[in-house]
């Protein structure tokens, strides 16, 4: 029977009580990973427990909830270390001895959350008050004051950054003339920019540290197996103030600033407000798919990356299996969707909404959108397709401005990756923020552009949790794309530098796509954890006769082998030991491998795709004006070109998608040579879906450009085919 030490002696335990330890796994990732306890405890009124636990017997004291360090005992065996919270009592006035207290014990992850559920990030030391004092505004100087020490974070040595981030709204108003829409602004000279007060961006991996270190834990993020993650930092909106400032009534626009003579700041003023330490861990392994892994004997934790369990060695429990075991099957299709529940300000956050949006071929950079007067062959297409811009993660569309028609962004791609199907959703507090190509300074005429973090968050509301990945120094770009003479500081939400070969392998949004290639959280953190839990059984449960020494040694990131199939624990029951041998009820989950989930089908089973074009109309005539430029089409054949899915090779019997991602070429021909050969991806979703874009439907037609501005393509005889590409998750028939 389990035995609970306190001050070296024995709690006196109800003679009926059986106490049972439950742990969750915390690999599950659901809010309550918090979880490793005792059933209730109670405690009867003796002379021991009266001299421990005192107030809790007696009617007249006044109570409140205790925690006191213990040592849990399995029969004479030492088992762990934890904490006995306790919280309720009950009392006869008449007869003390009829007394009792009530409590439960609190074990390895809950011991540690325990001390620090109610701690705000704001409470941490995070090493104390940092002092500096005022020498010069040119932080590029070797003076020593705070200015050249903000700018010598730009190396990225120290716990924190000062990089640039435009924030339009970050005095609380949008018209505030005292506003420069930036944060730790760049000057004409690439340094940062004088009489400003500063805003330190404050490295993750510091902070997560410090958690542990300051209360008295070790910390090891080795299983992380990953070193980039070390680079994102902590979004911020408040300033370290570095001067006063006094305006002119009678010129509002000028503004005198007097510098500090010094500044002293505290790193944990500039931390998420409202967040406890214990939420903040939550929040971001539940972004990242990390998992923290407690020992309370030792008070260590380390960090495991999901992604990294397919490696993990097994342990065979075969032997130890009672013989029967309870299976759970879903008989739904696993969808995996991921939800960012944002609860900052930002007046600029806005999820888009692609409903009938046609998608069409994604492109590496701005500069390769395509023409807007030569896409296809005519621009109608334009007005409802809308292209992923890969260097900068946006989606752009082409409106009517100015007398003209030009690329604007549409969408940003930093929010949520899910779908009305979604059976299983991984929902996160952490999110990231966009960045958008910058003028941000000019020198001797020329201008000279930064990708930069923008939001609209005042720093009176508050910012919520949000992280960018700090690339360090990178080139600035000119209006043509090529570098500029100068480096910048460049936080961003993606891998990729504004111009020049990536030097990180990840990018922090949930989809960061171009071509086969992905390089999105999902795709990194995500995907071989999904591949391993999307089985049809949701759970099995199994006993096992364990001897002490083995469930001693049980971690939770161990893979179980049973009659050679591996399982993870999700949770477990223990019973006391007997003769050395400790019962234990398993709630598991069986693994699988080589599968992959980003498809889900209704039915199951082959999938065969078949694209069939239904003609409109032929013989047909378009007079087409815009501005100045007049196109004339004749002869014109449009149609309806779908792709449509079924579950029989003779395609008799039609079956309903989802997301299915397949791919198709668009083949143009120009007086019977080939013009243009263009690759695309769609989703289908239901029974079928029309891939061909625009107003006109346009699949054969000639054409005369008579045009007074821009390039037209060349006159003559069009013919557009659309042709399925082959791809394992389905079958074409022709």
């Amino acid at each position: 029977m389990y035995k609970i030490k306190y001050q070296n002696e024995f709690f006196d335990i109800a003679p009926d009580e059986s106490i049972e330890i439950e742990r969750k796994s915390p690999l599950f990732i659901v809010d309550d990973i918090i979880m490793e306890n005792s059933t209730p405890i109670s405690f009867v009124y003796t002379d021991k427990n009266c001299r421990l636990l005192g107030q809790y017997f007696f009617d007249i004291t006044v109570k409140a909830i205790k925690k006191i360090a213990v040592e849990l005992y399995d029969d004479d065996s030492f088992d762990s270390n934890c904490t006995l919270v306790v919280e309720s009592a009950g009392m006869d006035r008449m007869f003390n001895e009829k007394s009792s207290a009530s409590g439960y014990l609190l074990i390895g992850i809950s011991n540690f959350y325990s001390t620090i559920q109610n701690k705000k990030l704001t409470e941490l030391f995070l090493d104390g008050a940092r002092s500096f004092t005022f020498t010069t505004w040119d932080a590029a100087d070797s003076s020593g004051g705070f200015m050249q020490h903000f700018q010598d974070t730009w190396d990225g040595t120290y716990d924190y950054v000062i990089a640039p981030c435009r924030n339009e709204f970050w005095n609380g108003i949008t018209d505030d003339v005292y506003s420069s829409g930036y944060m730790n602004e760049i000057d004409e000279n690439g340094n940062l920019k004088a009489e400003q007060d500063i805003v330190p961006f404050i490295k993750l991996a510091y902070v997560l540290e410090k958690i542990f270190t300051e209360n008295n834990w070790q910390v090891d993020f080795t299983g992380l197996n990953d070193t980039q993650w070390q680079k994102l930092l902590l979004f911020c909106v408040k300033a370290i103030i570095t001067r006063t400032s006094s305006y002119d009534i009678f010129s509002p626009t000028v503004v005198t600033s007097i510098p500090v003579d010094s500044l002293s700041f505290t790193l944990n003023n500039f931390m998420p407000a409202d967040y406890t330490c214990s939420d903040f861990i939550v929040q971001i392994c539940k972004r990242y798919a990390w998992v923290p892994i407690f020992d309370i004997n030792t008070n260590s934790c380390r960090f495991i990356a999901l992604k990294e369990m397919k490696n993990k060695p097994r342990k065979d429990w075969t032997r130890y299996a009672l013989s029967t075991i309870e299976s759970t099957v879903n008989g739904e299709a696993v969808v995996f969707g991921f939800k960012n529940n944002f609860d900052g300000n930002d007046n600029f956050v806005s999820s888009p909404d692609f409903e009938n949006w046609n998608i069409g071929s994604a492109v590496y950079s701005k500069a390769d959108l395509p023409d807007i007067y030569g896409f296809t062959g005519f621009d109608s297409v334009q007005d409802n397709t809308l292209v992923y811009v890969f260097a900068e993660n946006k989606y752009y569309h082409v409106v009517y401005e100015s007398g003209s028609r030009q690329w604007v962004v549409f969408a940003d791609n930093i929010y949520d990756e899910t779908k009305d199907t979604v059976t299983n959703s991984f929902e996160t507090k952490c999110t990231t923020l966009p960045v958008y190509n910058t003028l941000y300074r000019t020198l001797s005429g020329i201008d000279y552009y930064a990708l930069l973090p923008y939001c609209e968050q005042s720093r009176y509301e508050k910012a919520g949790l949000r992280t960018l990945l700090y690339h360090g120094m990178v080139d600035e770009t000119k209006l043509d794309g090529t570098a500029g003479p100068k480096q910048y500081p460049y936080m961003s939400s993606i891998h990729i530098p504004p111009t020049g070969t990536p030097a990180l392998t990840w990018s922090n949004v949930y989809r960061h796509k171009y071509g086969d290639d992905d390089f999105g959280l999902i795709k990194y953190w995500w995907q071989d954890w999904m591949n391993m839990i999307s089985g049809p059984e949701d759970a099995a449960k199994q006993q096992f006769l364990l001897p002490a020494y083995e469930l001693a040694k049980f971690q939770w990131d161990d893979k179980v082998l049973v009659n050679n199939v591996e399982y993870l624990f999700r949770s477990y029951v223990k019973k006391p030991m007997q003769d050395g041998h400790v019962l234990i009820e398993a709630t598991m989950q069986r693994l699988v491998y080589g599968q992959q989930i980003e498809v889900p089908v209704e039915g199951g089973g082959t999938i065969y795709l078949r694209l069939e074009v239904e003609i409109l109309g032929t013989e047909q005539t378009f007079d087409y004006y815009s501005g100045g430029n007049h196109t004339y089409y004749t002869h014109v054949t449009n149609a309806n070109v779908f792709v449509r899915g079924y579950i029989d090779a003779a395609c008799t019997v039609r079956i309903s998608l989802t997301n299915l991602l397949f791919k198709y070429r668009v083949v143009t021909t120009l007086g019977g040579g080939l013009y243009t050969s263009v690759n695309s991806t769609y989703l289908l979703n239901g029974y079928e879906v029309n891939i061909i874009p625009g107003m006109f439907r346009f699949i054969d037609y000639t054409v005369v450009y008579t045009w007074t501005s821009g390039s037209p393509p060349p006159n003559g005889h069009y013919v557009i085919t659309y042709e399925l590409i082959a791809d394992a998750a389905y079958t074409i028939i022709l």
